[in-house]
């Protein structure tokens, strides 16, 4: 898949390029995989997400945006309410 925020290129992300044994026993257990992409943002407030799929076949189940690098285990925090007058 491909993400992007605001106007900045579009970054590819392979969600297997470093597949191994390991590794793949690793998302099978966690029933996930977990893929980083660093942004830089112009300003602040409101911004744009921008994901566009490249294989026709992947399912994406929760995006996490963060300003910090800690460490989110398995799928992360519990999801964020918001309005509908939010999402306009």
């Amino acid at each position: 898949f491909e993400v992007s925020i605001d106007d900045e290129p579009f970054q590819k992300i392979s969600t297997n390029r470093e597949d191994s044994t390991r590794l793949w026993d690793g998302w099978v257990a966690s029933n996930n995989i977990i893929k980083t992409t660093g942004h830089y943002l112009k300003k602040s407030g409101k911004h744009v997400l921008r994901i566009r799929p490249v294989d026709p076949g992947i399912i994406f189940q929760k995006f996490i945006l963060t300003t910090d690098k800690t460490f989110i285990p398995n799928l992360g925090p519990a999801e964020t309410i918001t309005t509908k007058t939010q999402l306009n």
